[in-house]
């Protein structure tokens, strides 16, 4: 609204009621603006709950049938708060990524160490890629920082138990073990890459478990030997001298 515009709408009020107008118009844009900060704040919490339901697998059966992108998408929220303040998130998720059938909760909880110590590296100030591509059968993901690398003497360490790079109080040495053996459980793998300026982990997870595989081939046996008992009960009775067809 220019100038002019004011002064022609400030020529519709009495002089006296003018710097009431005035007062009123100020308070419902304050209004307007507290509202609309009510519904971004609520917007948010819907976001956060919702992630938070999909990242921790709520309501799930203990195997399911697993989307990487929506897993990876959901850890990025969780810790927005961190990455917000000076990490750039670049996504540069494949296509045709098929989906794995895996612990979706412990998947989650391997996103969330390798992301973490990726913005610990980075100092909160950074670039942050996340790739993905379907590869071998199933899927492979690199997480990968911009910071200040670790190390070639200790690199073969770091999936050690105990073994930490962070300054004392700051790390237990346990997260990147836990993550290798959750990869290992998955039947998967996972390596890294470091120099100055960039480091990689890279993961690799098949399209099952092995555990899972056991149990879809057992339970189909089980239907199998159901179906052949059937039959073999249906042709012995039927082989008995006055049974009905």
């Amino acid at each position: 609204m220019e100038a002019v515009d004011l002064d022609a709408l400030a020529g519709t009020f009495e002089p006296g009621h003018l710097g009431t107008a005035i007062t009123a118009l100020s308070q419902a844009r304050t209004a307007y603006g507290l509202i609309a900060q009510i519904g971004h704040g609520s917007a948010r919490i819907s976001q956060i709950v919702a992630a938070l339901k999909d990242y921790s697998y709520m309501d799930r059966a203990a195997v399911q049938d697993v989307d990487i992108h929506e897993g990876l998408n959901g850890t990025l929220v969780m810790l927005q708060s961190k990455l917000k303040l000076g990490i750039e998130v670049l996504r540069d998720y494949g296509p045709g990524v098929p989906h794995i059938e895996t612990l979706g909760s412990e998947l989650n909880q391997v996103w969330t160490s390798l992301i973490d110590n990726a913005a610990d590296a980075m100092n909160g100030s950074g670039h942050l890629r996340i790739r993905t591509r379907a590869a071998e059968g199933g899927v492979a993901v690199e997480i990968e920082d911009d910071g200040n690398g670790i190390p070639p003497e200790v690199l073969g360490k770091v999936f050690d138990p105990f073994f930490t790079t962070k300054p004392p109080g700051q790390g237990t040495g346990l997260g990147l073990n836990i993550v290798f053996n959750m990869i290992r459980g998955t039947g998967g793998r996972i390596d890294v890459q470091s120099a100055p300026g960039r480091t990689v982990f890279r993961v690799w997870l098949p399209p099952r478990r092995p555990d899972a595989g056991r149990a879809q081939d057992e339970a189909q046996g089980e239907v199998q030997g159901e179906a052949q008992d059937e039959a073999q009960d249906r042709a012995q009775d039927e082989a008995q001298p006055g049974s009905h067809p």
